[in-house]
């Protein structure tokens, strides 16, 4: 027997008939673009680009010089800013350095467990403030 190439629907017979333990049917994505692509609207067209788009036109040089902050707009239209999203910044942020240590006081601070490097600094803030 000759090995010919099947299309996507006898492969999906073949498969729905032998009970294949793959439970989704396999679908060709050119028959998805087909199903879909008469409902789809005027400018995802291949002959149109999205830039088209009626209900997003691209911004002209005057809708740049008219643009204002979303914050004065949230202001004038009464609406609450939107909390941002994360930690906080610090007032005093901390700075990362490389610094050389010996290693049995790497290795003694490193037992201590989690959050050896807050100790490290505190140790370091009490003895700063002792020869201050």
């Amino acid at each position: 027997m000759k090995n010919k190439k099947l299309s996507s629907d006898t492969t999906r017979k073949r498969n729905s008939v032998r009970g294949n333990s793959n439970s989704r049917e396999r679908v060709h994505r050119s028959s998805l673009v087909r199903d879909v692509g008469t409902n789809l609207p005027p400018f995802f067209d291949k002959k149109h680009s999205p830039s088209t788009d009626p209900e997003n036109p691209e911004w002209t040089e005057e809708d740049i010089a008219n643009a204002r902050p979303g914050a004065e707009v949230f202001a004038e239209l009464g609406i609450e800013l939107p909390k941002p999203k994360g930690r906080p910044r610090a007032q005093n942020p901390k700075q990362q350095i490389t610094i050389r240590l010996d290693a049995d006081i790497l290795e003694a601070f490193r037992a201590t467990g989690r959050g050896w490097h807050t100790r490290l600094n505190d140790l370091l803030k009490k003895h700063m403030d002792e020869i201050t």
